[in-house]
């Protein structure tokens, strides 16, 4: 980021639109090239009204960084389905986002119900400790606050559970400066849970998609599906040596041995080792039933950690966490789809395939 920019940007924040609108055209007179510039005088014309004008400039800023470019692919889909906010703050979301993910060492990126928040909800406690009020659920505040922590961003990556399977992103050349942990998770326990996050917790709506079928239904479908899972996975076991560092953690390992996971992730990260006792009261206070009483309590206010308006317990975010779960809800046929699918299709690097459905039938 250059001063001008930021310069602008800090006169932007401050709801001084004009000036940050002088320092960016300021910034752009000396270097054209400058997107950041661009693309916050984008925001801001967009801001004042002169909505032409400013879409051009965020094209223009896209054209002008690849890297820019490749970051909004993966995000804009979240983004465009936030219909109900204003575009101006659309985009200056986006912008902030595109700047916390540069300040970001690390990523925790999983397909969604492969335990991603109880990783989450483990990582935010090691850093907030239990002497402050600080919200857990907030791990790249946390970490971006404490001189002691590499940042670490919880993400979805390309929000691939938005996507049609063959639109799933391939190019993970943003994270290539990255450390990168990736969580998974079976996918027939991920694809279940899915479901009822599909049907339950609003995704089918966010995407404005029609769908109203079954269980059986949803395992064969082009968005969410098995087949989705797979091809994300798949498309990070290809990547794999894009990121400066990779780690691959399953959901299984880690609730086989929660601690040892955790402080796995604390070694890679880079973080302090914090004392045994510490340790072993985050991997406590991370237990399923607590985790389930904070969602019922609404504890970290916020959307993606509060229970559903009815009480429906398949409609909760923390739903069951069992390991082979999937029997309880899909008949013989089924079961036999997914396991020939997994054995067949998914890349052997996850464990998942012909000798872990044996082992598991």
């Amino acid at each position: 980021m250059t001063p001008a920019f930021v310069r602008a940007f800090n006169r932007f924040r401050a709801g001084e639109v004009e000036a940050a609108m002088e320092s960016c055209r300021a910034a752009l007179a000396a270097d054209p090239a400058d997107a950041l510039s661009s693309f916050l005088l984008g925001i801001a014309l967009l801001r004042r009204g002169s909505v032409e004008e400013g879409r051009e400039r965020i094209a223009s800023a896209f054209a002008q960084s690849a890297e820019l470019d490749r970051f909004d692919a993966m995000t804009r889909g979240f983004w465009e389905r936030r219909g109900e906010i204003d575009e101006s703050l659309r985009f200056e979301a986006r912008l902030l986002d595109y700047l916390r993910s540069r300040d970001t060492d690390g990523f925790v990126i999983s397909f969604p119900k492969c335990g991603r928040t109880w990783l989450r909800l483990l990582l935010g406690k090691y850093v907030a400790g239990f002497e402050t009020v600080a919200n857990p659920f907030r791990v790249w505040d946390l970490t971006y606050r404490s001189p002691r922590h590499a940042t670490v961003q919880v993400s979805h990556d390309d929000y691939p559970h938005w996507r049609r399977h063959g639109d799933i992103l391939r190019d993970k050349s943003f994270y290539a400066e990255k450390k990168v942990i990736f969580l998974v998770r079976d996918p027939r326990d991920v694809v279940v849970s899915n479901y009822f996050q599909f049907v339950k917790r609003g995704d089918a709506r966010r995407i404005r998609d029609g769908f109203s079928g079954s269980l059986s239904d949803f395992l064969r479908y082009e968005i969410g599906s098995l087949k989705s899972v797979v091809t994300f996975y798949n498309v990070w076991a290809c990547n794999r040596s894009v990121p400066r560092d990779f780690k691959l953690i399953s959901y299984e390992d880690l609730k086989g041995a929660p601690l040892e996971g955790l402080l796995g992730c604390v070694d890679f990260l880079g973080w302090p080792r914090e004392s045994d006792d510490h340790c072993r009261r985050v991997v406590d206070y991370c237990r399923f039933d607590n985790m389930r009483k904070l969602e019922e309590e609404r504890a970290f206010d916020s959307v993606e950690l509060s229970p559903p308006k009815d009480g429906d317990p398949e409609g909760f975010k923390v739903r069951k966490g069992r390991i082979g779960g999937y029997r309880d809800y899909l008949c013989e046929d089924d079961v036999a789809y997914m396991n020939r699918f997994i054995a067949e299709e998914l890349d052997p690097l996850f464990g998942y395939g012909r000798e872990h459905v044996e082992r598991t039938d």
